[in-house]
């Protein structure tokens, strides 16, 4: 049974860059799907498993990493948006695999002397590895050394991690070969926040969400992977130092300022359509207005008013409510009560001829455990 859903993927353009260059819907060869987005991530994370013939293996592993995704549901809204990292197949008893995880192509190493004394090398960089899937930075310490045996180091590391590697073993065993299995795991776009270091000297502060914007600025410099645009970033209304240790990742630095959310309450964000960054409010500061209910023994969602919410359409930094449990009373300032919670995670997942969604609290159980919890 065909997903009920478009998985339309795009060649990988140049450093990475998302292309336009169509690959193919493969929607209609799916035999499991499933897709997280979170509160302060976005798009997290989707994972798709088909059969393919040996060539097409090989074709996957051959020039797949890197390849982009848009999901849309049967009327064209977006439900998902990321890049493939990790290719998985099993062909007969051979499990091959490569992934961009452990990846690096732009290394340098940060050292002290036997005295004492902090050095850090220039970075180095594999060219060809950058013009395939950006550019990726890793720091490598060293102790009790200098300066050239730091370079040495940086030089070590890169060769051994410039392209993508594989996390799997193999086995010599007999059998057939039969079908091959694909799993192709794809990253939201905000991951890729995490690949390259940033610093700042200064120590004037500056509103959180327009540090925000310039830090976005400044990653699409290096990667032009995530949009610049500063249009749906909900302004903080709070300042804090524009500081930023070295080494410091853009994700980390862009989350340090969020956290701070405006004050009173946190923020959520992350990066959905059009690769384009959002901060909003966080829907636990008004827990009364509910987005999503829920009913005990039903298996779907439901709106304000009564529709079915499709499992693939509902999303995280939401409010919702199990109807049987509205009569209890709760806290007034609290956000989670017997009846309704906070949803900081969302899962969709499609497999067969099951479709459904988990709505996940903030580090707190799944609302199945607590409805699990209720019918002992």
């Amino acid at each position: 049974m065909p997903i009920p859903l478009h998985l339309n993927l795009f060649h990988r353009g140049d450093a990475g860059v998302p292309s336009i260059a169509v690959f193919g819907d493969i929607s209609g060869r799916v035999d499991s799907y499933s897709h997280t987005e979170t509160d302060q991530f976005g798009y997290e994370s989707m994972q798709v498993s088909l059969k393919v013939s040996l060539a097409e293996a090989i074709d996957w592993l051959s020039n797949g990493l890197m390849r982009s995704a848009i999901v849309s549901g049967p009327y064209g809204r977006t439900v998902w948006e990321g890049i493939l990292t990790t290719i998985s197949a099993q062909v007969g008893q051979k499990p091959v695999a490569l992934s961009l995880d452990a990846m690096a192509n732009r290394v340098r190493c940060v050292y002290t002397t036997v005295l004492g004394t902090p050095g850090t090398t220039n970075s180095i960089s594999d060219a060809i590895s950058q013009s395939l899937y950006g550019i990726k930075d890793r720091i490598v310490p060293l102790d009790a050394s200098d300066a050239t045996a730091a370079a040495y180091r940086a030089a070590i590391v890169l060769a051994d991690v410039a392209h993508p590697k594989t996390p799997e073993a193999t086995q010599a065993m007999t059998g057939t070969q039969g079908d091959i299995s694909l799993t192709l795991s794809f990253t939201g776009w905000y991951g890729t926040l995490e690949w390259v270091v940033t610093s700042n000297s200064t120590t004037s502060t500056a509103v959180t969400t327009t540090q925000v914007g310039t830090l976005l600025t400044n990653a699409a410099a290096v990667n032009a992977f995530i949009s610049t645009s500063t249009g749906l970033i909900t302004a903080s209304g709070i300042s804090s130092p524009q500081l930023i240790a070295a080494q410091t990742t853009y994700r980390a630095a862009i989350e340090d300022r969020l956290k701070l959310g405006i004050g009173t309450f946190p923020l959520a964000w992350g990066v959905y359509e059009d690769r384009t960054f959002h901060v909003d409010t966080w829907a636990g500061a008004t827990p009364d207005t509910v987005t999503y209910y829920e009913r005990l023994g039903d298996a779907n969602v439901y709106d304000a008013y009564g529709n079915i919410v499709a499992p693939w359409d509902v999303r995280p930094n939401a409010m919702s409510a199990v109807v049987e449990l509205l009569d209890v009373a709760r806290v007034a300032a609290a956000p989670d009560a017997a009846a309704r919670k906070y949803v900081g995670r969302v899962t969709c997942t499609i497999s067969g001829d099951q479709v459904g969604c988990t709505l996940e609290p903030s580090n707190m159980d799944s609302i199945e455990t607590r409805l699990a919890s209720l019918r002992r």
